[in-house]
């Protein structure tokens, strides 16, 4: 139950520092994406891995974390949504942040216990992002 709510905690604390890196931060571009940079490496890999990886890849490497593994697949889904939205520079590599942080999403929609509005929410945007990038 404790290791539960520390996982909740930490989900809650990432939220709010991508809501802020997004919404809040007048920082410079290039110190808000080293942020987002160290976010990645706290699901054990750097941002190059994940943008790289298919979606069965980042899943088995995110099996480590057992008894909170969707919630970390949420982390990065979320993650990436950040990235996204900060990514600067080819085209096709946004388009390609987008659809795994949609692919992401839509496993945890599938596979949690819990609903969750904003995650609702968050693949109708997603899928919006990613309709202005189709061919």
């Amino acid at each position: 139950m404790l290791k539960r709510d520390y996982i909740l905690r930490i989900i809650q604390e990432l939220f709010a520092a991508i809501d802020k890196l997004l919404h809040g931060d007048t920082r410079q571009l290039t110190e808000r994406q080293h942020d987002l940079e160290s976010m990645y490496t706290m699901l054990g890999h750097d941002a190059q891995f994940f943008r790289s990886s298919t979606k069965e890849e980042i899943l088995e490497t995110l099996t480590v974390f057992r008894e909170d593994y969707v919630q970390r697949v949420e982390m990065l889904a979320e993650i990436m949504y950040a990235d996204a939205q900060l990514f600067i520079g080819n085209y096709e590599v946004r388009r390609e942040i987008i659809a795994k942080s949609l692919e992401l999403y839509t496993y945890v929609d599938e596979h949690s216990d819990e609903f969750s509005i904003t995650r609702v929410q968050r693949i109708d945007e997603l899928q919006k992002m990613l309709a202005k990038y189709q061919y």
